[in-house]
C-alpha cells in the first residue's frame, strides 16, 4: 500500500471531536484543549522487543499491536490521575509485511480511539528495512492535581491494583488501563503513583528514589496472577519472582496515608482487586534513600530490581 493511500484511508475513517478542529491530513493538527493543565508523554514499541514479528510462531494479531501502542500511553495517563484527550501516531513499517497487516494495526489504534475517547489527531508514516516501530505521543487533561512518583511519605501504605506477573502470556498486548482508578486515587488522597511497566521491584524503586524514602514490601502480601503461576510451571521460576520482575502488568502502584488507605479499601468502587503490599519507611541513613526492602520469613533483605531495562 502506498503511504498516501493509507493516509487517505485514515483521514476518511477518522471523525474529529470539536476539540480537534484540524486532524490527520494537514501538516499539523490543531487542538483546542480545555482550560487547566495538560499532561504529555510518548512511548515506543518495537518489533522483536515488544511484540513478535509476523513470521514468528508467536506472532500476535496485528490488531493487538495497534492496541498496545496506545494502551501503554493510557496506562501512563492513569498513573497521573489524568483523562485522555488526543494522540499522534508515528509508524515506521518494515517493508514486505503481509497483506492487511498495516491496516489491522490501525484497526487496533482506531478501536482504542473509540473505546477511550482518545482522538487520533495526526502522525507520520514511513517504510524501513529494519523492524517495525510504532511511537504514540499522547496528551491528557488534568481534572485535579497530578499524581507523581515523588510524593510518598514515611508512614504511608503501599498498595497495588490487580494481580502481578506472567503478562507475556497475553496481558502485555491487551489490558485495561486503570483510568477510572487513577482518577479515584487523586480524589482519595494518594500521595504517589506509578504504573507497573518494568516490574514491581523496579517500579517500587522509582517511587522510593523520586520520594527520597525507602520502601518495605511484604512478600506474603504481593498478589500473584494465575498467569504467573502457569508460567512458573513451564520455566521453573517461582510465581513470586514473576510477580516481582516480569513487568508489563500495567497496574497502579501507589502510596497513601494509613488512614486514607483504609478509606480507599472501604470505599473502592471497582471490580479491580486492590491490595496493601507494604509501607514507606523513614530513611535511617543516606544508603537507605531510594532503597526497596523485601520482608519475608527470612527477615529483611534488599530487593534487587530484576525488571526489564533497555540497554542502549
Amino acid at each position: 500500500m502506498k503511504e498516501r493511500d493509507l493516509i487517505r484511508r485514515i483521514v476518511m475513517e477518522t471523525r474529529m471531536p470539536e476539540a480537534v478542529p484540524v486532524g490527520p491530513g494537514d501538516d499539523l493538527a490543531v487542538i483546542a484543549p480545555p482550560p487547566g493543565q495538560l499532561v504529555f508523554g510518548v512511548d515506543t514499541i518495537v518489533e522483536g522487543i515488544d511484540f513478535y514479528p509476523p513470521d514468528s510462531p508467536n506472532a500476535p494479531d496485528p490488531v493487538l499491536i495497534g492496541r498496545k501502542a496506545c494502551l501503554v500511553n493510557l496506562s501512563d495517563i492513569a498513573a497521573m490521575g489524568a483523562d485522555p484527550f488526543c494522540m499522534v501516531v508515528s509508524a515506521a513499517f518494515k517493508k514486505g509485511l503481509p497483506n492487511g497487516y498495516v491496516e489491522s494495526i490501525y484497526e487496533g489504534i482506531k478501536a482504542v480511539e473509540a473505546e477511550y475517547g482518545l482522538a487520533l489527531a495526526g502522525g507520520d508514516i514511513s517504510a524501513i528495512h529494519g523492524p517495525t516501530v510504532l511511537t504514540v505521543a499522547v496528551i491528557g487533561t488534568l481534572p485535579g492535581k497530578p499524581l507523581l512518583r515523588s510524593g510518598a511519605k514515611p508512614g504511608d501504605a503501599l498498595l497495588v491494583t490487580g494481580n502481578l506477573g506472567g503478562s507475556i502470556l497475553g496481558r502485555h498486548l491487551d489490558f485495561p488501563p486503570r483510568l477510572a482508578e487513577g482518577r479515584f486515587l487523586v480524589q482519595a488522597g494518594a500521595t504517589s503513583c506509578i504504573d507497573i511497566s518494568d516490574g514491581l521491584a523496579t517500579d517500587a524503586r522509582h517511587i522510593a528514589e523520586s520520594s527520597n524514602v525507602c520502601i518495605e514490601i511484604n512478600a506474603d502480601s504481593v498478589p500473584i496472577s494465575q498467569d504467573a503461576r502457569a508460567l512458573s510451571r513451564k520455566d521453573k521460576k517461582s510465581p513470586f519472582q514473576h510477580a516481582l520482575t516480569d513487568g508489563e502488568d500495567f497496574e497502579l502502584l501507589f502510596t497513601t496515608s494509613q488512614n486514607d488507605a483504609q478509606t480507599i479499601l472501604d470505599t473502592w468502587p471497582f471490580d479491580t482487586p486492590i491490595t496493601v503490599i507494604g509501607k514507606v519507611m523513614e530513611t535511617g541513613a543516606d544508603a537507605d534513600k531510594g532503597q526497596v526492602y523485601l520482608m519475608s520469613g527470612k527477615g529483611r533483605s534488599v530487593l534487587v530490581d530484576g525488571g526489564y531495562e533497555h540497554e542502549i
